[in-house]
């Protein structure tokens, strides 16, 4: 069992063998910023996974912040109370697809159903860290159920770590009264208002004829039927007129600035 620096409260009928197994908790702990010092976890619910796994914990922290380092405000202890959901992360994928013929680049978005915003939702591949799994894993999987297209690991390219690589000494130099958090970390944040979701970029380029091109539009994906996934073609340049999704925003706008500084291009 991981040795927390906070105690934690569990609620009746909680399942302890699962949880000693799962690393959920452990890795969110691992990654709380040291000026936020929390000093209780109370455990509100727990979605067990089929496997069985932990899932999706939902839970409430007690914690102290300590600005700036500043010893007075660490003698104030100014105690909050927040509610959140904590996963075990996930993955979303870019495809870059190359037209043979023509050169054009396109991309791959998947349209389906978010019930917590009633809509239909335009969004690149993405899913879930099943426990005892990797980001990388994850996005491999999910682009093979939603796309049907399998790709090695050595294939993807990381775009968080070819995103930071250089921009976090940039930003030292240009924005000194800015205090990162990121620590060169390649890891984005998601829903971080009310989830602990660790979410991970990645690209797959990829030359297709037009023929195979036009195929994959309209075309069913998913692990299951009730998913209700399908795929849909569009350019590269177009995907923040037709995505709605934060995430899916936000790594099409990392993509477009690792082209505008020629970290990533379309010569393969």
């Amino acid at each position: 069992m991981h040795n927390f620096p906070f105690s934690i409260e569990y609620p009746k009928n909680f399942p302890y063998e699962l949880f000693s197994k799962s690393s959920t908790i452990a890795k969110w702990a691992d990654s709380i910023d040291p000026s936020i010092h929390v000093l209780k976890l109370r455990i509100m619910s727990v979605d067990v996974f089929p496997g069985p796994k932990i899932g999706f914990i939902e839970a409430e922290a007690t914690y102290i912040e300590f600005i700036d380092d500043n010893i007075e405000t660490k003698n104030q202890k100014e105690y909050k109370i927040s509610r959140f959901l904590i996963s075990n992360g996930s993955s979303m994928i870019l495809p870059i697809i190359k037209c043979k013929e023509t050169g054009e680049i396109f991309t791959i978005l998947v349209r389906q159903p978010r019930i917590g915003c009633g809509k239909l939702m335009y969004e690149f591949p993405s899913g879930m860290i099943e426990p005892g799994s990797n980001f990388k894993a994850a996005a491999l999987q999910e682009f093979l159920e939603e796309c049907n297209i399998k790709v090695d690991e050595s294939d993807l390219v990381d775009l968080g770590k070819l995103f930071y690589d250089d921009t976090s000494k940039d930003l030292s130099s240009t924005i000194n009264n800015i205090k990162t958090s990121k620590q060169n970390s390649c890891i984005f944040a998601t829903n971080h208002y009310i989830t602990a979701d660790s979410t991970s970029f990645f690209a797959i380029r990829m030359k297709m004829s037009q023929t195979e091109i036009s195929h994959i539009e309209g075309k069913c994906g998913g692990a299951d039927p009730d998913e209700q996934i399908t795929q849909h073609i569009i350019k590269l340049r177009d995907v923040c007129f037709v995505s709605n999704d934060v995430s899916t925003l936000a790594l099409a706008s990392v993509a477009y600035q690792l082209i505008k500084s020629g970290k990533m291009n379309f010569d393969f």
